[in-house]
């Protein structure tokens, strides 16, 4: 297996540090095709992964290396610079592990739209063409299933069982350090200042082995 596909991508929302000057991170997980309830013989786009509703805390320690993450109509139109096209990712839906049902992200509903200005953003001289060639598993393609409807029991929900997920609206259960960046969080979110939260943030890949809190 490539060692590429064995790391996480993972979105981080914010990050802070305790008084102890332990580092954390709070954030979602894209998941890649191979970790979805899926038909045999299903086309992805290159190094498409999918938005989650997974969220977790994690330890900054846990960051391999940043990567990123483009919605598909920024993603044909050039690429932004300081990144290897191996860590340039395409996430043109959304998955719902409780209905494991993935849904388009339309324009309107992308919610961290990568800069294209001409400082950071390189252009391409005409659009790509994107298309669906990459099967996610290659047993798919030997499958001879006739079931047009997805298993609910997909590498998804292992990995749910498996991580340490928090959902927003219980984000300040596990302790102090939690509590602190929920209070964060909603302070930014009355204030209306998403954006700074947005700006202060990046996306990373994470080890795969989920780090408990």
């Amino acid at each position: 297996m490539n060692h590429q596909e064995e790391l996480d991508v993972f979105r981080i929302v914010a990050l802070w540090q305790t008084d102890t000057c332990e580092r954390f991170a709070y954030g979602f997980h894209y998941f890649r095709p191979k970790e979805i309830p899926r038909v045999p013989g299903q086309r992805f786009y290159p190094n498409e992964v999918f938005e989650t509703k997974l969220f977790e805390v994690l330890p900054l320690d846990a960051v391999i290396s940043p990567c990123a993450v483009m919605d598909r109509f920024s993603y044909v139109r050039g690429r932004p610079l300081g990144f290897e096209e191996k860590d340039v990712y395409v996430c043109a839906m959304s998955y719902n592990s409780k209905n494991h049902r993935t849904e388009p992200i339309r324009r309107k509903r992308v919610q961290y739209p990568i800069s294209q200005d001409s400082s950071v953003f390189v252009h391409y001289s005409e659009c790509l063409k994107l298309r669906k060639t990459v099967l996610a598993d290659p047993a798919d393609a030997q499958s001879t299933s006739s079931s047009k409807k997805p298993s609910k029991s997909g590498e998804s929900d292992k990995r749910k069982s498996s991580a340490t997920s928090i959902a927003p609206e219980n984000l300040s259960s596990p302790g102090d350090e939690i509590n602190k960046i929920a209070e964060y969080l909603s302070f930014e979110k009355r204030r209306g200042s998403k954006k700074d939260i947005v700006d202060a943030s990046g996306l990373l890949h994470r080890q795969s082995k989920a780090v408990p809190v």
